[in-house]
């Protein structure tokens, strides 16, 4: 392959089922409870890595092998980078919250097993050409193609932060376990509940070590902007049991382990929005608070609950009972 014109490539239905994939995996799928959280999240990988590299190819004037091996190599740097260090996944969010637009990346270098699509994209785009020849001279199909990539490319769909809400006052919501966001940006939460045929015991020492990534599903994706609460656990959405644990993973830090027993916890009034900042002295009860010391992030907790890391590492949250 001496060049090759990625506009006809993109016309193959190839690509635009790899961009169909992303987005319905993305919005429709992540969260819907539909497939396991471990396969949504490799989904966006995979088919990101097949849909990128070509759209970034059509933004580029220069089309030969050196240019094409170059963008694969430059999106599988920038792709390691975000999902091995935390300060690279900042910026990322950083920039899209700048742009007005929703994205999140989860530190997890077992992400990185779609690789390998690159070297499919690489291989396999170059080879193809539209499958039918009048679609050369119809400039909409590449527009599309760049609106639609672009948007999924970088964005993803999130859920309103997961609230049991009063039935007297707009500003309340009801919860046992909350979370709120102490620090001076918008933040990126996912929440993962344990399933409900994993036999668990709130009076027994809780630890990452006695579960697997397979046996959570995901609440709810969502960003919460500074200083707001939401539920760990929506009241209103939850099986007949006392005893829950949930994964609460944090922008690109590692998760934390919540655990608590409903007997113990009682559900509260808690205020939706909370002025910063907030302190050991004015923290709700049965609350996590996530702070912000110039780079580091850590938590507070203090409740009738317990927390534990669930895979403790170089980039985990360091967190602080009250």
């Amino acid at each position: 392959m001496k060049s090759f014109n990625p506009i006809d490539t993109i016309r193959h239905p190839l690509w635009w089922l790899m961009l169909v994939v992303l987005v319905v995996n993305d919005f429709v799928l992540k969260g819907s409870g539909l497939l396991p959280s471990i396969i949504t999240g490799k989904l966006s990988d995979f088919a990101g890595l097949m849909v990128f590299p070509l759209l970034l190819a059509i933004l580029i004037p220069w089309r030969n092998r050196r240019v094409w091996a170059g963008i694969h190599i430059a999106t599988g740097l920038a792709f390691c980078a975000i999902k091995l260090i935390p300060a690279a996944g900042s910026l990322y969010v950083a920039i899209l919250n700048a742009l007005s637009l929703s994205g999140q990346i989860w530190f997890d270098p077992t992400d990185l097993v779609a690789l390998p699509m690159l070297i499919v994209s690489y291989t396999v785009y170059p080879r193809l050409r539209p499958l039918v020849s009048a679609l050369r001279r119809d400039r909409l199909v590449p527009a599309a193609a760049i609106l639609v990539a672009s948007f999924a490319s970088i964005a993803s769909g999130t859920a309103p932060p997961p609230r049991t809400l009063t039935s007297f006052d707009g500003n309340l919501m009801i919860s046992d376990v909350s979370f709120i966001n102490a620090t001076d940006t918008p933040i990126i939460v996912k929440v993962e509940k344990l399933n409900p045929h994993v036999a668990v015991d709130c009076n027994k020492p809780i630890d990452a070590g006695m579960f697997k990534d397979d046996q959570f599903s995901t609440i709810g994706t969502w960003t919460q902007k500074p200083g707001e609460a939401a539920s760990v656990l929506p009241n209103n959405s939850r099986p007949d049991a006392t005893c829950f644990v949930v994964k609460l993973s944090i922008d690109n830090v590692e998760p934390v382990l919540i655990s608590w027993d409903t007997r113990k916890v009682a559900p509260a009034n808690v205020p939706i929005k909370f002025d910063l900042p907030i302190t050991p002295e004015n923290l709700a009860h049965n609350a996590i608070v996530l702070h912000r010391n110039q780079k580091n992030y850590y938590l507070l907790a203090k409740g009738d609950f317990t927390l534990a890391h669930w895979r403790k590492s170089l980039f985990a949250v360091d967190y602080w009972k009250m």
